[in-house]
């Protein structure tokens, strides 16, 4: 009996160490990835959730149901299955996944999915719980359940459906919101034009992202691109340049040098019906539409249809290679300036909600104005020393009729060398001197230096090898290097408060195609989108890329978007080398 009741003790003895275990086994590490990386993610022990072919989904207040509905678009293929070439030459994957639908139930024991406004979170923040008794994604406010349904979407991806399109979601609790409040990207439509549903995938590929702001280039040197009924020239004349420069632009005494191909381009520009068309796409996805309507430079779109723009009111023609024109800079001394600018910002108003209005400020070359005698005279009448004060007054002027209108202007980081009022907000891309130097007097700053954020830049340092074959510049942005953009390097925890965000620039001067645009920015719009959201990264670079593959890779081939396969595909080693950075201009 002895040796019965030893051998018993020593099984009971274990028993804890056995629980301990068996508790330790359930950790609290997901199995999931997600892009951008969640402020926290957590495994629910023992628990998961059938997702059926359809599912039925239940919107606890009414302002959800419209969430539901955009959600359920975001999950339409455009594309069958299959791998083609596309006009660029570059590769189209599409899988072959099917997520599920999205049906609309009045009853929340019906559902398997429920959405729900939480007014105890942050407006930007949400919650997404995935349990035995289903999926929740509650958030502050609707955009913030929006951007819940982003991460349901990455987790449907990352599990296989059965052959009746049933999937099963692991258990897991994500609780997330942004970083920043301006996550952007620019599309330049002006060098080249993209079509209205080329525009709206743009938006797309920002809204999987968890972007929020759409800032749409629309006025160029090489073309206008925005119709303004009271200036019908601008479309008629400004949108169409008679041929473009192939290859490398060359200026001055070598301008004979440049090759054109003899092809009228254009007319191509928006109606204002396609342009609220496009505003309501993006709202429906809870992004913002900022449109660019350049001033004083790079205005040779608008002096070829009006040449009294200009200091010399000669007639001039729209751009036909890339650069920057001294011709192409208004006249700041004419009052006519202004009229035609608060004309046509009246319709651009009219058109876009957005608290933003970007007037430009780069690039604009002086010279005209040094010698123009109304420019001069305004000199002289203001006390200003300098031409670059002739820029700082145009600003203010228009800032001031903007603010009347409760709008607020946004410039290139240009816009402070003349000086520059406090509630301008400034987009710094010369580098981020700019950005630093607006927020350390005081201005509220995007980020959006050319060092880590032009998607136009070679994502190689072996372009030709590789196909890239894009532009005749010697410099290159990796995946890496965008990644490890620090927004707020060289400031203090006071001058960081005023660094609203940061944003991708898609310039297409090389770029003429849209598949081209889609392989230029994917995947680096997904490393900038992850700076800009996630506070707390904790991923070295190679735990991001292994997340790219979990996550975002099924999600751009599920959509058949063109991506750069450099990372994934181990040519990567290109893409890691030292080079001399040069910069170009816009």
């Amino acid at each position: 009996m002895n040796i019965f009741f030893m051998k018993m003790f020593r099984i009971l003895s274990t028993l804890p160490a056995i629980m301990i275990l068996a508790l330790g086994a359930c950790s609290t590490e997901s199995k999931y990835a997600l892009v951008p990386q969640p402020e926290s993610i957590e495994a629910v022990c023992c628990s998961s959730c059938k997702v059926p072919a359809s599912i039925p989904t239940y919107a606890a207040d009414e302002s959800l149901i419209a969430v539901a509905s955009t959600w359920a678009e975001t999950m339409t293929k455009t594309y069958a299955p299959g791998t083609d070439s596309t006009a660029a030459k570059h590769v189209r994957i599409v899988s072959d996944v099917v997520l599920p639908a999205v049906s609309l139930t009045d009853k929340a024991e019906d559902a398997v999915l429920c959405l729900s406004i939480d007014t105890t979170m942050a407006a930007d923040a949400y919650r997404l719980t995935v349990d035995k008794k289903g999926i929740q994604v509650a958030g502050g406010e609707p955009k913030a359940v929006f951007w819940g349904l982003q991460s349901l979407s990455q987790l449907l991806l990352q599990e296989k459906a059965d052959a009746q399109g049933v999937r099963k979601l692991s258990g897991v609790v994500i609780e997330d919101s942004p970083r920043f409040p301006h996550r952007g990207a620019l599309l330049d439509c002006c060098r080249h034009f993209f079509s209205v549903e080329e525009v709206k995938t743009f938006i797309d590929m920002l809204a999987i992202n968890k972007m929020n702001v759409f800032h749409w280039h629309l006025t160029e040197d090489q073309g206008w691109r925005i119709e303004i009924k009271k200036y019908p020239k601008l479309t008629e004349i400004g949108s169409v340049r008679k041929q473009t420069v192939a290859g490398r632009a060359y200026k001055g005494k070598e301008e004979e040098k440049n090759v054109y191909d003899g092809v009228p381009y254009g007319p191509f520009f928006y109606t204002q019906d396609e342009a609220r068309e496009i505003v309501a796409y993006a709202a429906a996805r809870f992004i913002t539409v900022i449109p660019e309507i350049e001033m004083p430079g790079h205005c040779l779109g608008a002096i070829a249809a009006y040449p009294w723009l200009s200091c010399d009111g000669k007639q001039k023609e729209v751009a036909c290679r890339w650069g920057v024109f001294a011709d192409g800079v208004v006249c700041p001394g004419k009052e006519s300036t202004y009229q035609f600018y608060e004309d046509v910002l009246d319709e651009i108003c009219d058109i876009f909600p957005s608290e933003y209005i970007h007037i430009g400020g780069d690039e604009a070359p002086r010279d005209h104005w040094k010698t123009c005698k109304k420019c001069q005279a305004l000199m002289k009448k203001q006390g200003f020393t300098k031409e670059a004060e002739l820029q700082s007054y145009l600003n203010s002027r228009i800032e001031a009729y903007l603010n009347a209108k409760g709008r607020k202007i946004i410039g290139w980081d240009e816009i402070l060398e003349g000086g520059v009022t406090p509630s301008a907000t400034v987009m710094s891309w010369r580098g981020p001197k700019g950005g630093i130097a607006a927020a350390k007097q005081g201005n509220h700053v995007i980020m959006t230096p050319n060092t880590n954020c032009y998607l136009d830049y070679h994502q190689t340092c072996n372009p030709d090898s590789l196909g890239e074959n894009l532009a005749p510049w010697k410099h290159y942005l990796p995946l890496q290097v965008c990644f490890e953009f620090n927004p707020f390097d060289q400031l203090s925890e006071e001058e960081s408060a005023y660094i609203n965000g940061l944003q991708a620039n898609v310039w297409c001067e090389f770029i003429k195609t849209f598949d081209h645009v889609q392989f230029m920015t994917l995947p680096r719009m997904s490393a900038l989108a992850e700076v800009a959201w996630s506070k707390h990264r904790t991923d070295d670079y190679d735990g991001f890329v292994h997340r790219m593959e979990k996550a975002m890779v099924p999600t751009y081939e599920y959509h058949g978007y063109v991506y750069a396969p450099y990372v994934f595909d181990g040519s990567d080693k290109y893409a890691v080398a030292k080079e001399k950075f040069v910069r170009p201009a816009h």
